[in-house]
């Protein structure tokens, strides 16, 4: 400072000093010197301060926020991806391991679509304190984006290191959340990839971990699973699959069997069960269960549903016509969990009846236990709603654990 006052006559920079009350607080200081023309052997200094707590403060925030999620507080995309490289170099001097672990809440669009986004917002929030809560000091959590996370184990030895904590976090997640006075049963599909096992790029990893956690997700959810190649064709087919049922739909390719429901004093037939098939040019009949959980996940249910509710209610026109001219024969249709809870699920199944000479009441809604128990409260509310329009409703599956299908 005083070598600059002397040859320039001027110096200013950023110090500390010290408030009345001993409050130590960043200050903005320049300082100029002033000669006195009458003797130039006097010189005077004059100094400016300014205080610069405020704008400090600001510059925190905006570190902060670059490099955190904004909801969570916990490191963001490019924070996480770098100190995931960060930790690869340390594992490679020192020889060790790195676990990447990628997170998905399990129908969490569903929450959304459900009961608000403010309340999703709050479910992230919980998520991410329960996830945090299992993960040693040096683990680092991070929110990639929507309802995906990603962890980064590092400085272990061996698989069963990253599988210990892995287990831990989903025993976490076994018991319901209370939040906003609402009970949610929270899930979570977690993929799991090794530097070096699978891999010594990090984006490479962060995609074998994503595909690892795709395969939950497709198998049921709420679990978790380590990263293999063969996963690598699994993908190629579920990506064939989606692609098609793309077109099925739009190809006439879906189509309905019923199987019928008998009187059995009378030994007539008086209703049926309709069961969607879809017809795949190449590879045959494929049955729902190899494509409704697709259907779900890629946003294509409701159109699937769309197309059965078509058929199901030009066959039963026609039934009306030739058989039942009192129109009480029944058909019974299974309804997607993903369908049933749509905001508009409800709307949509009352605009299909358009143009059809079909009655509410001769469509029975099947819907699973486990539907119901997802969400009791909002489940009743569609029910009894529907059932004053005249629809019937069976529980499937009841006492056991199966999932539905169309």
């Amino acid at each position: 400072m005083w070598d600059s006052l002397k040859h320039n006559g001027s110096w200013q920079g950023e110090i500390w000093n010290k408030r009345k009350n001993g409050e130590i607080y960043p200050e903005w200081l320049s300082i100029s010197k002033v000669e006195d023309q009458n003797t130039l052997t006097k010189n005077f200094y004059i100094a400016i301060f300014t205080d610069i707590t405020n704008l400090k403060e600001a510059d925190k925030k905006i570190y902060f926020y670059a490099n955190h999620d904004h909801l969570t507080g916990l490191a963001n995309r490019l924070n996480i991806e770098s100190r995931f490289s960060h930790s690869i170099d340390i594992a490679k001097r020192k020889k060790k391991k790195v676990g990447l672990l990628f997170i998905d809440i399990d129908n969490f669009k569903d929450i959304n679509d459900t009961y608000s986004h403010e309340v999703g917002d709050e479910v992230i929030k919980v998520v991410a304190n329960t996830l945090e809560s299992n993960l040693r000091e040096e683990d680092t959590l991070g929110r990639i984006g929507g309802d995906e996370f990603l962890i980064i184990i590092g400085d272990i030895d061996s698989v069963d290191d990253v599988l210990k904590i892995t287990q831990k976090i989903k025993h976490s997640f076994e018991e319901p959340f209370n939040i906003n006075n609402t009970v949610f049963y929270l899930t979570l599909s977690i993929g799991v990839a090794i530097y070096p096992d699978h891999g010594e790029n990090t984006d490479v990893l962060k995609q074998y971990a994503d595909l690892a956690m795709y395969n939950v997700k497709i198998n049921g959810r709420n679990g978790y699973s380590l990263y293999n190649h063969e996963l690598s064709s699994e993908l190629k087919t579920k990506v064939n699959i989606t692609n098609d049922l793309r077109s099925a739909i739009s190809n006439n390719e879906l189509s309905v069997f019923y199987q019928p429901v008998i009187d059995y004093k009378t030994g007539f037939i008086i209703g049926a069960e309709a069961l969607v098939r879809w017809i795949h040019p190449e590879k045959g009949i494929i049955p729902p269960m190899d494509f409704i959980h697709i259907a779900e996940e890629k946003g294509l249910i409701s159109e699937v549903t769309a197309e059965v509710f078509s058929k199901v209610l030009s066959d039963l026109e026609k039934i009306n016509q030739e058989f039942f001219v009192e129109k009480n024969f029944k058909i019974a249709v299974n309804i997607s969990a993903k369908d049933f809870f749509s905001k508009n699920f409800s709307e949509n199944l009352l605009n299909y009846f358009e143009g059809f000479d079909v009655e509410f009441s001769q469509i029975e809604l099947e819907i699973t236990e486990t539907q119901i128990m997802k969400n009791h409260n909002v489940a009743i509310k569609i029910i009894e709603s529907l059932k004053e329009k005249g629809f019937h409703f069976a529980i499937d599956d009841f006492g056991t654990d199966r999932q539905s299908v169309v």
